[in-house]
């Protein structure tokens, strides 16, 4: 009588059907077109993105350069167009978009109280002072149009059409 061979998984003469080929690439195709699609939208975020950091940095630029001006030579009032450099306002061309930069810049008032300190007397401690070498009625210092409040604001449009925009707000005072 003739034996019969047994055959283990990987010596047995198998082989793979086109249908099960056809198969397992309808499954990787049904995986793989949900990742592909999300390849264009990162594109468009990565776009977004670069607007946004680059009117950061023009932003920054702007309220850096103001920020070095003399305190005389900052205008006061609403600007869209102002070029005296290193401060450029107005219309900047982008790698993607075109920015419109605007200024702002008032005069402002400053008021505070301090309780002034006695460090003239024979018990003050620099490193330790005690409560009863303040006074205890506060004096009111008022600083008239020594301060401007400066404002800048950096706009561009977003390819599907909303208008987008930063701001920054600095102060400067006058201290000579």
């Amino acid at each position: 009588m003739k034996e019969k061979r047994k055959y283990s998984f990987f010596c047995a003469h198998h082989g793979v059907t086109l249908i099960e080929i056809m198969m397992a690439t309808l499954v990787m195709a049904f995986a793989i077109i949900p990742i592909a699609s999300l390849l264009g939208v990162g594109a468009k975020m990565t776009s977004k993105d670069y607007r946004l950091i680059e009117a950061t940095q023009i932003l920054e630029k702007t309220g850096n350069s103001l920020f070095l001006q003399p305190f005389k030579e900052i205008p006061v009032g609403n600007y869209q167009y102002y070029a005296t450099p290193p401060v450029i306002l107005g219309d900047i061309p982008g790698k993607f978009a075109t920015y419109t930069v605007y200024m702002t810049c008032e005069m402002n008032s400053v008021s505070f109280n301090a309780n002034m300190i006695n460090v003239q007397g024979a018990a003050f401690q620099e490193n330790a002072p005690k409560i009863t070498d303040f006074d205890t009625t506060p004096k009111t210092f008022v600083f008239d149009n020594m301060v401007k409040k400066i404002m800048v604001e950096v706009r561009w449009i977003e390819p599907n059409g909303p208008q987008k925009s930063l701001f920054l707000v600095t102060y400067r005072a006058d201290l000579s």
